[in-house]
């Protein structure tokens, strides 16, 4: 993950950090816990059988990037793609109350990338994936950055493998960047160096 505060020092010779817009397109994630009560093995199989206690879902993925860019004490816009589901609606909400500015691309009939950990107290039993491959929407998002980028000082590019950041999305961010002298962060997850 980025260390924004140690990015500082690229800006200090023009805006104090507090003054630095940041724009992260990448990858939003809904990190979701279901916390559970274990107290038996079930007689149908060798597993063991949960009683649900509570749910909580949290921005995780280019939606936590940018939280920790706000609670360094720059300002920070987000980017990306969420489906239009319950769960989508409430990371949005808790984006808002952070002071991230919301630039998230929301599609209908969608869902949104979910990973959820099933825990018993501090175990994990079990992580369910959600996977939303969203390359079919890269021009909507190389259009909202070519409209968006003039008003940053850097972009950080947050890809976590869900295919928001295609190869295309990407060199697009390097032109307009380029472009509109704006300074890039990557932080790529997983064998895609490639792709920088």
């Amino acid at each position: 993950m980025i260390r924004v505060n140690s990015e500082a020092k690229y800006f200090s010779n023009k805006k104090k950090f507090s003054e630095i817009k940041i724009l992260v397109v990448g990858d939003i994630i809904i990190d979701e816990t279901v916390s559970v009560g274990v107290s038996r093995v079930s007689p149908e199989a060798p597993v063991v059988v949960a009683n649900f206690i509570e749910d909580k879902s949290e921005a995780g993925g280019a939606a936590n990037v940018a939280l920790n860019v706000v609670s360094s004490g720059a300002h920070c816009s987000l980017m990306g793609f969420l489906g239009d589901d319950n769960k989508a609606t409430a990371v949005k909400e808790k984006l808002t109350d952070s002071d991230v500015e919301n630039l998230i691309i929301q599609l209908p009939n969608t869902l949104s990338i979910l990973k959820t950990r099933i825990c018993n107290g501090n175990t994990q039993l079990i992580r369910l994936d959600r996977d939303i491959m969203y390359g079919e929407h890269e021009h909507r998002i190389v259009d909202e950055i070519k409209n968006n980028i003039g008003n940053f000082d850097a972009v950080i590019v947050s890809d976590y493998g869900k295919g928001t950041i295609t190869e295309f999305v990407f060199q697009e961010i390097v032109r307009l960047s380029k472009e509109h002298q704006v300074k890039i962060f990557a932080d790529p997850k997983g064998a895609q160096a490639e792709k920088y």
